[in-house]
């Protein structure tokens, strides 16, 4: 009888200090004021997405007028033509948004199948370049679904990783998107100096009249 009684004051003991271990950590969690999450790399990364859209677009109107030879033609440049870095830029493209898909809170995207359609060597696993009207049409669908992917990440400042040549890169969200939107801006830009020099008028840069 004294052993029972010694035993239900044990079995009471190790309750009473659970629930006080368990009390403890619910009012540890209820005073825990979460940090809220920083709403301006958001805001930034929604801003250069639809940049990147506009400015595509503008490119497009320009490279419609642009001779088929000219389009083609080697310039020294390291993707050899116009042709060549349009087609380089849609590539990284669906290269790095293909990774940043996984960042996205939403289930379906329009078009997102796009994203799949580069091999490990980056070449197409669709005939896709065979001319500019195709490439255009990639284009157009591929910078929705950038803007898709962009508008529905919740955090921009957790950290993400990418692999390029030789090189893994382990960055915060916003810093691996600002990265591949802006080399898109580059090869505008080198775009633009090729034109200049075929003698092509073209003006499709400017940050503050586009968004």
């Amino acid at each position: 009888m004294k052993t029972n009684l010694i035993n239900v004051k044990r079995d009471d003991t190790t309750k009473e200090v659970s629930k006080r271990i368990e009390d403890s950590k619910k009012l540890k969690e209820t005073n825990t004021v979460k940090k809220p999450i920083d709403k301006t790399a958001k805001k930034m990364m929604n801003l250069m997405a639809l940049y990147n859209k506009n400015a595509n677009e503008e490119l497009i109107e320009v490279l419609l007028k642009v001779k088929e030879d000219d389009l083609k033609k080697e310039t020294g440049a390291y993707f050899k033509s116009i042709y060549g870095i349009f087609k380089h830029m849609i590539q990284c493209d669906m290269y790095f948004f293909g990774i940043f898909r996984k960042y996205s809170n939403k289930k379906n995207i329009a078009n997102e199948e796009l994203l799949t359609y580069l091999n490990n060597d980056f070449s197409f696993n669709r005939d896709i370049d065979k001319d500019l009207k195709t490439l255009i049409e990639v284009r157009e669908k591929l910078d929705d679904v950038i803007i898709a992917i962009v508008n529905s990440i919740d955090d921009f400042n957790i950290a993400g990783k990418v692999v390029v040549p030789n090189i893994e890169v382990k960055k915060t969200r916003y810093h691996l998107i600002m990265h591949e939107l802006n080399h898109s801006t580059h090869h505008r830009g080198e775009i633009s100096v090729l034109l200049d020099q075929m003698g092509y008028k073209n003006d499709y840069s400017n940050l503050m009249t586009m968004v």
